[in-house]
This record gives structure tokens, sequence and C-alpha cells, in this order.
């Protein structure tokens, strides 16, 4: 387990940590370096809006067609992109390459969603336990480092380090990953690209998927975390540490953030095999609750966190910090509500309850996407308790 967990994780890290430690180089003291008419920050807007346009249409499409491995490397190429276009800062420069990156980074994080998820599913098959509780042991190891980066992004922002060291560690993060990590859905890809669906399909993908209820319940959660991103890297930094203790200490409150969050990702992704998902608010919840639609869903929470954060960007200037304060306090009551909407949705399916039953008598009916889920040997079984396996042998 812990040479798989390496092995899937740790190459997997190394880009979205050097993304977040740069870009987060960027978006805090380059909205400011760069502030000559606005640039700075009219280059975060555009890069928030170009990643919620990609999340509409990229993931579905690179994914299934490149598979995970290589939709990772192109999309880790658009970061290195905006790190060229700051060794020059110019609108000539940033506004094209935050276009690059924006629409780089959906298809990114759809990607390494998706691969920890068929990973952990593909593990847990392996050592016959539940699907759920190694993708979030394999998502707690991911954001332990990549949480990380906050630390490290600012060091760099305290150190200020060229463009030029940022260009080096994201072409050496691609080479990691392209050499490193496993092209664990090749074969998938292949299928696809050889069966050819519609094109329409795959390219409103994400729009289909918002058919799926639990999709839609879970826009609030999920925009929270948008409007909680804006919070914290605007207002938090300004009116509650550069005021109390000064802007000098500013990198090293979010030092202190980025630590604890790291250490938490970790422990929390552990703890979730003996509390379930609903008491942590499990990182993997997406991929635990769509496996067979991993692609659009986590385009899906790509969208709708991005959405989030651009509202919660446009209006920090127009009103004050206690409105704010209860907005943030509002969408968080109702992300709660309606995740818990879903959750009794989840609670109120008969493949839960059949599988609590355990082995009442002989069998364990169960319907036949369970079954067809085995036969392509990548699912488990929807609750999560038995593999494909598992419900094959007692149904004899």
């Amino acid at each position: 387990m812990v040479k798989n967990v390496y092995g899937h994780v740790l190459p997997r890290s190394a880009r979205p940590l050097e993304e977040r430690a740069g870009l987060g180089f960027y978006s805090l003291p380059k909205s400011s370096l760069n502030s000559e008419e606005g640039m700075g920050v009219a280059s975060l807007s555009v890069i928030y809006a170009s990643i919620i346009i990609s999340s509409m249409f990229l993931p579905p499409i690179l994914i299934k067609n490149l598979g995970c491995k290589w939709t990772i490397v192109i999309s880790m190429g658009c970061y290195v992109a905006y790190s060229f276009g700051n060794l020059y800062p110019g609108w000539a420069t940033l506004i094209p390459t935050s276009v690059i990156l924006g629409l780089g980074g959906s298809p990114l994080w759809s990607a390494k969603c998706t691969f920890l998820t068929i990973s952990g599913n593909l593990q847990a098959e392996k050592e016959n336990k539940r699907g759920q509780d190694v993708i979030n042991q394999y998502f707690g190891m991911f954001f332990l480092i990549f949480q990380s980066s906050a630390v490290w992004g600012n060091l760099m922002s305290s150190l200020i380090f060229g463009s030029d060291s940022d260009i080096g560690v994201g072409i050496l993060a691609m080479i990691l990953v392209a050499v490193f990590l496993d092209n664990i859905d090749r074969e998938t890809a292949r299928e696809f690209r050889g069966n050819r669906e519609p094109f329409c399909s795959t390219f409103l993908a994400t729009f289909k998927h918002l058919k799926d209820k639990r999709q839609l319940l879970l826009i609030p959660l999920t925009m929270y975390s948008g409007f909680e991103q804006g919070f914290l890297s605007g207002d938090y930094t300004k009116f509650y540490v550069t005021c109390a203790l000064g802007i000098h200490f500013v990198g090293y409150v979010m030092i202190c953030f980025g630590a604890t969050n790291s250490i938490c990702s970790f422990t929390f992704g552990r703890l979730a095999q003996y509390t379930g998902r609903a008491a942590l608010f499990a990182f993997a919840l997406y991929g635990v609750l769509f496996p067979e639609q991993k692609e659009a869903a986590f385009a899906n929470y790509r969208m709708w966190e991005s959405v989030g954060f651009v509202i919660a960007f446009a209006y920090s200037n127009f009103i004050c910090l206690n409105t704010k304060l209860y907005i943030l306090i509002a969408v968080l009551i109702s992300a709660m509500v309606f995740y818990g909407w879903v959750e009794w949705e989840e609670h109120k399916k008969p493949g839960v309850e059949m599988c609590k039953k355990d082995t009442e008598e002989k069998a364990l009916p169960m319907p036949d996407e369970y079954i067809k889920a085995e036969e392509k040997n990548k699912l488990r079984c929807f609750c999560g308790q038995y593999s494909g396996s598992d419900v094959l042998s007692k149904m004899q």
C-alpha cells in the first residue's frame, strides 16, 4: 500500500506543488508589483475567467482522448507558459499567458482527481478494502504535499525568487510526471479513441452532468471553497493580519496556515475510514459519488469553485468586511444543508442498506450495474464495503 501511495501520489503532487507555490507567489505580490494600470488584478481576473470557460468543455475531451497522464503534462506546460510571461511583465505578455494558464487549470485538476480516484479504486480492489477509504488516503497524501506549497510559496515571496527559478521548477516537475507517473488509463483512452463517441456528447459532458441532482446540491459547497479562498487571500490578510500585526507578518501567518492545512489534510484522509466522509467533508467526495463520470464531475468542481472565487473577488472592493462575513456564513450554512441532503439521498439508496445487512442467508442481491463494474475491473461496489468479486461469490 505504501509503495503504491508514493508511486501514484508523489509524482502527481510535484506539479500542483510548484503550481500553487508559483501561482501563489504571483497572485499575491504580483498583483501589487504589476499594479500599473491594474495589470496585476486584470491578469488574475483573466486567469479565473479562463478557468471557468475551460471547465465547461476541455477536461472530458482531453482526459478521454489522451488519458490522465498526458493531460497533466500538457496542462503543466500552460503553467510554465505563465511563468515565462512574468519574465517581462506587460499587457502583451501577462494577458495572453493568463489565458493559457486558465485554459490548462481545469484539465490539470480534473485529470489529477480522476487519476487519484482510479488509483484508489484499483488499489482497494487488490487489498480487498473499501474504495472510498483508499481514495481518501490518496487524496490526504496528495493534499499533505500540495497544501505545504503555502509554506514554500510564501518563502518565495519573502525571498523574491525570480521567474526563471519558477520556470526551472515547472520544467523539472513536467519531466518527473512524464517519466514516473503511471499511464493508468491508457487502454481506456485508446478504446475511447477507437470507438469515437459523438463529439458533442464529450464536449457537453460537464453540462450534462448537471442533470444529476447530487451535483446540483453540491454546487453551494463547491462555491464556498472559492468564496473562502477569495476571502483568505484578500480580506483576511488585509484586515486581520496587516492591520493587527503589520504587513511583514503576512508571510509568517500564511506559512502557519499552510502547515496546519497540510497536516490536517493527511490526518483527515486517514480518519475518514473510521468517521465516514460526512463528518469530515472528505476531500475525495466527487470521486466517491461519481465514479463513472469522474472527468465531468471534477470539471464541475473546478468550474463552480472558480465561480465562487470570481464572485468574492468581484465584490471585494465594494462592500464592507462585516457584510463579507455574513455572506460567507450564509453560503457555508446553505452548503452544509445541501450537502446533508446529498448524504441523505445516498443513505436511502437500496445498495447501501443491502451492504449494511452483511450476508443474510446465501444471496446478496445487487443491481446489474455493480456486476458490470466488476466486469470492467475498475469500480467497487457502490457502498464501498464489498468488491465486485465479493458480490459474485456471495451470489453463488
